[in-house]
């Protein structure tokens, strides 16, 4: 088959790239490197619950309760390394929890308790930290009530640490630990309560008008200082266990992935940018029937190229949503009263991730937000209006219970309000989004504007369905709180 001179050019120009990444492959295997890591192949880098909060927990499992037979080291390592050793728990009796009441992770000695929340790429939702305060604050009293024991409520909070663990260590936002003015503030390392001592509230706003003026020791601390230091700390401490020392090591890896807020794949990032650059042309010869490719003569290439397409598909999606559509949406909401940005999420290797986040400010401005989101293996991108709380009823179920008229669309689930396609593939002959982009690259400027003037257009139209959804939401969330 005879082939063209375009493909030619670029069969040539990866040969180069791929010789060289394969020398540089030799080279390595030669010195016993490898780049397999059982933490990304399962889960990926950034998930909090599946890989940080649940290896993290484990780690700090005193022996009974766990079998990596170094009993309190690993915990008392982590008092240690975040500076926590004043608040004197006893890490011998400590009992880890995962998910307990929804916490993150939580250590208690049965005297005193540390709160930890684990966020690095899900925004903090509404009154969450004030909610375990207040979860560990109850039942500290119940077991004073029990064993007939008086205590203030500042005595009380003296047995609570609240740690927030995230990336680089940034605050937790104030909607998490406040409501309509009744929680608490940052201050140092301290939580301090505020609230309108003059008016008397209901429900979780009315706990805290109750506890006065209190506090709570508070610390930030990050994956990029703390917990990469505690796991340098355990790695050299585990010399005699080497089985142990590569779990934690390929751990190590995985938390410097998440410090550089993207996902370091096995992949040549040269290779990457090539394919990227030539996706047209690269994306027919990825094709293959059975595993067989058009042009069997450069079957190593294309199967090289096959392999490396998706990661260039997000090179480029990401390119487009950052550069793009994510600062003209800054730029667009900057001093809108009604909704604000999120910070922006670089696409993964999954095609669940959410790229961009608009929420409501509202109080309970978690429950439903409009997002950004790349589907079926990263081809297609849609976008629209999502629950965002897991344990609350499904949005269609809200809608259809309370007669609620959504007059944007049609596509009504459990999770989505209103979903489109960010454009049409039938419309494109079955273009997939990164090949559109490819086509299209000296126009993603006016494609990003017209995507992001749809958008803005759809918030203002469905701003009050919105609303009326979040209420209800928010009720609903109350009454599984109480």
């Amino acid at each position: 088959m005879k082939i063209k001179e375009e493909y030619k050019k670029v069969f040539a120009g990866f040969k180069d790239i791929y010789d060289e990444y394969q020398q540089k492959e030799k080279e390595r295997k030669e010195r016993g490197e490898h780049n397999y890591n059982i933490f990304r192949e399962l889960y990926g880098t950034r998930s909090e619950v599946k890989v940080h909060s649940r290896f993290i927990a484990s780690l700090l499992k005193v022996d009974s309760a766990n079998s990596h037979c170094q009993n309190e080291f690993f915990l008392d390592k982590f008092i240690s390394v975040c500076e926590l050793e004043d608040f004197k728990l006893n890490t011998k009796t400590a009992e880890v929890c995962r998910e307990y009441k929804n916490i993150d992770i939580y250590i208690t000695d049965g005297n005193k308790h540390i709160i930890i929340e684990n966020k690095i790429d899900a925004s903090d939702q509404s009154q969450q930290l004030l909610r375990y305060i207040k979860t560990i604050y109850d039942e500290i009293e119940e077991k004073n009530k029990q064993e007939k024991r008086n205590m203030s409520a500042q005595a009380i909070l003296n047995k609570i640490y609240v740690i927030y663990l995230s990336p680089k260590g940034r605050n937790p936002s104030d909607d998490s630990l406040k409501k309509d003015g009744y929680g608490f503030e940052i201050k140092n390392n301290e939580l301090v309560s505020v609230f309108d001592k003059n008016n008397r509230s209901v429900g979780i706003k009315n706990w805290v008008y109750n506890l006065g003026r209190v506090k709570v020791k508070f610390k930030c601390i990050s994956y990029e200082k703390e917990i990469l230091e505690w796991i340098k700390e355990i790695k050299d401490q585990a010399e005699n266990l080497q089985d142990f020392k590569a779990i934690i090591s390929q751990y190590e890896k995985v938390v410097n992935e998440v410090i550089n807020e993207k996902q370091q794949t096995p992949i040549n990032e040269k290779m990457v940018r090539f394919i990227a650059e030539n996706f047209a042309v690269c994306s027919e010869l990825a094709q293959n029937d059975n595993g067989k490719y058009r042009y069997e003569k450069y079957r190593s290439e294309c199967s090289q190229i096959d392999e490396n397409l998706k990661y260039a598909r997000m090179y480029l999606i990401n390119d487009f949503f950052e550069n793009y559509v994510y600062k003209k949406l800054e730029k667009s909401l900057e001093n809108n009263e009604n909704w604000e940005l999120a910070d922006y999420i670089p696409l993964q290797s999954t095609s669940w991730g959410n790229v961009i986040n608009i929420d409501p400010k509202i109080s309970s401005k978690f429950f439903v937000h409009y997002i950004i989101q790349p589907v079926s293996s990263i081809k297609k991108v849609c976008w629209g209006i999502q629950k965002n709380y897991s344990a609350l009823p499904s949005i269609k179920e809200i809608i259809e219970k309370n007669n609620i008229q959504i007059t944007k669309t049609s596509y009504i689930d459990d999770w989505w309000v209103f979903a489109e396609d960010l454009y049409n593939n039938k419309k494109h002959k079955g273009v997939e989004f990164a090949l559109y982009l490819f086509k299209n690259k000296n126009d993603l400027k006016e494609i990003a504007e017209d995507f992001c003037n749809k958008i803005l257009k759809t918030i203002n139209e469905l701003d009050n369905e919105i609303k009326i959804i979040n209420d209800i939401l928010a009720k609903e969330k109350i009454q599984n709180d109480e």
